[in-house]
């Protein structure tokens, strides 16, 4: 690795004589210190990579797709370097498709020096490997962060997504500078795990509900309803004791109509079955998987 590069990445900020060097961006604090990476930009990854560039925080980026380096359209002043070139920073996000590739990185990653380092997986994954992970990196004398990550694409690129964390109190305190510009809610629900744990909950609840509103569609439709009329139903409900609209709001209702409006004609041989895809939501990473849930009616 280049030492002047690593240099530049070791006290956080750019040098005066990089050639690279840029004019600060609208919105950052002259005293703030370019010290997070964020690898992957995909889906997710690309909006937070942009809202820390913005806010002065991002030093280096890394996503293996060259197609996807360019179109994250980062500042002059992050340096597209991949792990192994990559030293001496605070913050390393991981927006990747889960533990796997992450655990492939750490073999190079932890033996870059650092400074009380934090890692922060943004993944969807199952919470004994994360905690697994968490094991390797506490080794090392830095501290693990697992996020499980709410509001998609459109979240992650307004900086408002909704964060359920886990890990260490001090560890999860030490990332508020991130999450304060990253996530609109952050809720740390316990030790290492319990992040990626509880975004499988997450999931199962969100899910299921799709479930609910596919067959409650499908139902209307029998006792002829039309399909739209049931739907502006179900959304015009008043609102809750909470100030909010019951069920699970509109994007969710849309995303049934989608999925039921989408089987009519793909699943007319398969009687009584309606295969609801939801919307991708980016929490592998690259937001190019979809979740197919299969339900009876």
């Amino acid at each position: 690795m280049d030492s002047g590069l690593a240099a530049e990445f070791i006290i956080g900020r750019r040098s005066r004589a990089d050639p690279l060097a840029a004019p600060r961006n609208d919105g950052e604090d002259s005293m703030t210190i370019r010290d997070t990476a964020v690898i992957g930009l995909g889906n997710m990854g690309r909006g937070i990579a942009r809202n820390l560039d913005r806010a002065g925080r991002l030093a280096a980026a890394w996503d293996i797709a060259e197609a996807t380096r360019t179109r994250a359209e980062l500042s002059v002043a992050v340096k597209l370097a991949p792990p192994d070139q990559i030293a001496g920073l605070k913050f390393i996000l991981f927006v990747v498709p889960g533990s796997a590739e992450i655990d492939a990185m750490l073999g190079t990653l932890l033996k870059q020096p650092h400074d009380k380092q934090i890692l922060i997986d943004l993944t969807t994954s199952h919470p004994a490997k994360t905690k697994a992970l968490a094991e390797k990196v506490s080794a090392s004398g830095r501290a693990y962060v697992d996020c499980g990550m709410s509001g998609g694409a459109i979240g992650a690129d307004s900086g408002k997504m909704a964060l359920m964390v886990g890990g260490t109190s001090e560890a999860v305190a030490a990332c508020k500078p991130i999450f304060d510009v990253t996530a609109g809610t952050v809720t740390h629900v316990g030790a290492s795990g319990t992040g990626h744990a509880i975004k499988l909950l997450h999931n199962m609840v969100c899910h299921t509900n799709f479930l609910v509103v596919a067959e409650a569609g499908k139902l209307a439709e029998r006792a002829g309803i039309p399909l739209e009329t049931a739907i502006k139903v179900f959304n015009d409900r008043g609102p809750s004791r909470e100030g909010d609209r019951a069920g699970i709001g509109r994007a969710g209702f849309h995303a049934a109509v989608r999925g039921v409006r989408a089987t009519r004609q793909f699943n007319r041989k398969l009687t009584g079955t309606v295969k609801l895809i939801a919307r991708p939501d980016g929490g592998g990473g690259n937001g190019d998987e979809r979740r197919t849930i299969a339900c009876t009616s």
